[in-house]
């Protein structure tokens, strides 16, 4: 089975402009619809490394997760967000930096913390990225200093709950290592769709101090 991929041109983050391109992507796949039927419970997953404002390029932009949001209601579904920072910051302060808390409560839509775990393969999981329906994968384009580049495999990591993520870090060190970890998380937590925040990218020293470059991709 071929995988369809799906390129469109989004210069910058201004609403309509996003929620516009957003849903040419969609349209290029089939529509969203297509992957998420009315009524099932939509898991949205972006990048949420840490408590930074949508500019910092960081993240995935509040913009493009809040045009996801509308699309799958659109689909008659209902989305909730989630992710799992790094280090000790916890969920709470990491949505409240990055703009996500004003969304939610803007768009009324569920934050989700990982308040149990269940381990699956030896790898704590949030228990939320098991109990949705569907999950729509949001990675900002970005490199990594361990990886290379952080995207749709990379970004599944997020569904390690909490400190947990640190461990695993340090019991696996190297990025050969740390990939087969990625690579189980991934084959665990089975990811409908996945939508690249590439309007502006960070090179160099990723995925939190680097060069923000501008693509203008989604």
């Amino acid at each position: 089975m071929k995988t369809k991929v799906a390129i469109v041109k989004c210069k910058n983050y201004e609403r309509t402009r996003v929620e516009q391109a957003v849903k040419a992507a969609f349209d290029l796949l089939g529509g969203l619809n297509a992957f998420v039927k009315k009524g099932e419970k939509v898991l949205i997953k972006p990048n949420i490394l840490s408590a930074r404002l949508p500019e910092d390029g960081v993240c995935t932009h509040i913009e493009v997760i809040r045009a996801v949001v509308k699309s799958v209601r659109d689909c008659g579904a209902v989305p909730c967000i989630g992710d799992n920072p790094g280090g000790s910051i916890s969920p709470a302060k990491a949505y409240e930096g990055s703009g996500l808390t004003s969304l939610a409560k803007e768009e009324r839509v569920e934050l989700k913390e990982a308040k149990d775990i269940k381990v699956v393969n030896g790898i704590p999981i949030a228990t939320y990225f098991l109990e949705c329906d569907k999950i729509i994968n949001l990675p900002k384009m970005k490199t990594h200093s361990l990886m290379g580049i952080t995207g749709a495999v990379k970004n599944m990591y997020g569904a390690v709950a909490g400190l947990h993520k640190s461990e695993l870090h340090k019991k696996f060190p190297g990025p050969e290592e740390f990939t087969k970890v990625l690579v189980d998380t991934f084959e665990i937590v089975k990811l409908d769709l996945v939508l690249m925040d590439g309007v502006v990218a960070m090179d160099q020293q990723g995925p939190s101090s680097g060069r923000l470059r501008y693509p203008g991709l989604l």
